[in-house]
């Protein structure tokens, strides 16, 4: 059975149609003037100078593919739906007034404003020395450098967010398009070029697996590599600097533990994390190399060499076993690897979404341990609204169900931290 054709409006729907989406524009140019507390500044705007504003207005934002850059219909479609979330999402500061204004409206909206009234005199738009003296303090605040840092931030994060879609990276660079015939009005264009990741396959554990290599997407893929002294290893033997591949294994461990990050966000963090190494040797030619997100230590990319190249084979948590930190936890505690996996804290959510980090002798133990980070990135990016789950006290719990694991306890304001046969008061 064929599928029945969808009904196109008739003449008089589409004037209909239109006649609403002006009404609603004229609303949109009455709030920005409200936000920018110059409401009384609109009253002068006639009827005549709106219309002209409506045919000229900045359209909305599009996501466009680079000349030669093949893009599925499914990735454009999942690159717009997060471009408009993100700048519904993203608040640009009204200095003036001090009121906020998203990047949609600030990129149509107020960019119409400012480009077809404020940024120099307009002859459609006939205002006196008066209007313009007192628009000026907007002017100078809202669209000079404010509008090219948000441009560059919105370049630096959409490209984060599209690395995530697939293994490829998915650069983004902003340019400004125009519209043909009645759709005479300009638009932010996000240019999408795809840069592939170069990958290879190592045979490990008796299997072929494939291992992606780590770089920085530009024009095109430049790989990121190590000097021989950042891994403990002697020039002579390897003169050349090491490139990086991460096995797709140690992918889905990072993404299943550092589980509050988008893919994207994760090979940032990745990144950052090996542009400037803390590495701590491991095994012979194997390595723990920090994984830092935004300036916290969450845990480590466990490394090999191999050939001439460093594989990272696997992410561990700092609460997991292998690490400096599990290790004095452990003994510390007398907890044991199966007790953490089964107190599910080898994930970063487990941290963020309870109340872990608000117990004063659980602080005490995490921190004697190492794993002080891990609770202060909690602290700083926990959603207060959030009810948070009662972690805590099923922790502490289970820690009394055997006597010898529990070092700490809580007096009122403070902790006790056990030494030996005495306690030491930590407040």
């Amino acid at each position: 059975m064929s599928k029945r054709r969808k009904k196109r409006p008739s003449a008089q729907q589409r004037k209909q149609e239109q006649a609403e989406q002006r009404k609603k524009f004229y609303r949109k140019i009455r709030l920005f003037f409200t936000l920018i507390e110059k409401e009384h500044l609109f009253g002068q705007i006639s009827e005549r100078e709106l219309q002209y504003l409506w045919k000229l207005r900045m359209r909305a934002p599009k996501v466009k593919p680079e000349d030669g850059c093949s893009l599925s219909a499914k990735h454009v479609k999942m690159m717009t739906e997060a471009l408009y979330y993100y700048l519904n999402d993203y608040q640009v500061d009204i200095p003036v007034a001090g009121n906020q204004i998203n990047a949609y409206e600030y990129l149509t909206t107020g960019l119409t404003v400012y480009s077809f009234i404020l940024r120099e005199p307009n002859q459609n738009f006939p205002k006196g020395d008066e209007f313009y003296e007192e628009m000026r303090p907007i002017v100078e605040n809202l669209f000079g450098d404010e509008l090219e840092l948000m441009i560059k931030h919105l370049e630096t994060v959409l490209g984060m967010i599209y690395d995530g879609i697939d293994i490829d990276h998915y650069p983004v660079q902003f340019e400004w398009g125009g519209g043909q015939g009645a759709h005479r009005g300009v638009f932010a264009t996000f240019r999408v070029n795809k840069v592939v990741n170069p990958v290879i396959y190592v045979n490990t554990g008796g299997s072929r697996r494939p291992a992606f290599q780590v770089g920085l997407p530009l024009d095109h893929f430049v790989p990121l590599q190590l000097k021989a002294e950042i891994l403990h290893l002697e020039t002579s033997r390897y003169p050349e600097s090491l490139n990086v591949f991460i096995q797709s294994h140690a992918l889905r461990r990072l993404s299943e533990r550092v589980d509050l990050l988008a893919p994207g966000e994760l090979r940032w963090c990745m990144y950052n994390s090996l542009a400037q190494p803390r590495v701590i040797p491991y095994r012979h030619h194997s390595y723990l190399i920090e994984y830092n997100v935004l300036g916290y230590k969450i845990g480590y990319l466990v490394a090999d060499l191999m050939k001439n190249k460093l594989i990272i084979r696997t992410f561990l948590l700092v609460t997991q076993c292998g690490t400096p930190e599990e290790q004095k936890l452990c003994s510390n505690t007398g907890l044991s690897k199966e007790d953490i996996a089964y107190l599910n804290l080898c994930k970063l959510s487990s941290f963020v979404n309870s109340d872990i980090y608000e117990n004063q002798t659980l602080k005490v133990m995490f921190e004697e341990a190492g794993c002080g980070p891990v609770l202060e990135f909690a602290k700083d990016k926990a959603r207060k609204p959030v009810k948070k789950i009662p972690r805590a006290e099923q922790i502490l719990n289970y820690m009394k169900a055997e006597p010898p694991m529990l070092e700490f306890e809580l007096k009122r304001h403070y902790a006790l931290r056990k030494e030996g046969k005495s306690y030491v008061a930590i407040l």
